[in-house]
């Protein structure tokens, strides 16, 4: 981690300003956003479990009746080394994951469509508030690769639908 310095005080202030009139007009956000794919109720609910203990998360709130939705609560993480260079001293990170019902034309049951979002927020240096404006190219790799993992899971997954209520 390199020293913050005051060479980069500059850069800092204006990180800060643009972040704060992003943040005024709401046109701006932390958040990383991906469709991973689709799957049947139980494949998305199983498939959804894996991630979030793969990723150390720990659910906040959900609804496993469509359309569903768990959202974790916030997770401290190390800043990124792209962080750490414009000053940020802590960070935390989240998942929303929403499954909504894309097709019922399946004789097996409906057929999910998976959405994710992974939320960033951070800490400057000698600062207590939380920053949700700040989204830099390491966390939209780590995000992007958090997306795939499900995303392949997905893919890959045995489809288990539930039976039809005649055959139970």
């Amino acid at each position: 981690m390199r020293p913050f310095t005051m060479e980069r005080l500059p850069l800092l202030a204006a990180l800060l300003i643009v972040g704060g009139c992003s943040a005024a007009t709401g046109s701006r956000s932390a958040a990383f956003e991906r469709d991973v794919g689709v799957g049947s109720q139980s494949d998305v609910v199983e498939q959804v479990r894996i991630t979030m203990q793969k990723y150390q998360f720990q659910i906040q709130q959900r609804s496993e009746a469509p359309p569903l939705f768990w959202e974790t609560q916030w997770r401290a993480r190390a800043p990124f080394p792209d962080e750490q260079e414009l000053g940020v001293s802590n960070a935390q990170v989240r998942l929303l994951i929403r499954a909504r019902e894309r097709t019922t034309a399946s004789t097996l049951g409906p057929v999910l469509a998976v959405r994710v979002t992974v939320e960033n927020r951070v800490q400057m240096l000698g600062s207590d508030s939380w920053d949700q404006t700040l989204v830099t190219d390491t966390f939209r790799e780590w995000a992007a690769e958090l997306a795939q993992d499900l995303r392949t899971r997905l893919d890959v997954g045995i489809r288990v639908f539930d039976p039809p209520p005649c055959c139970t």
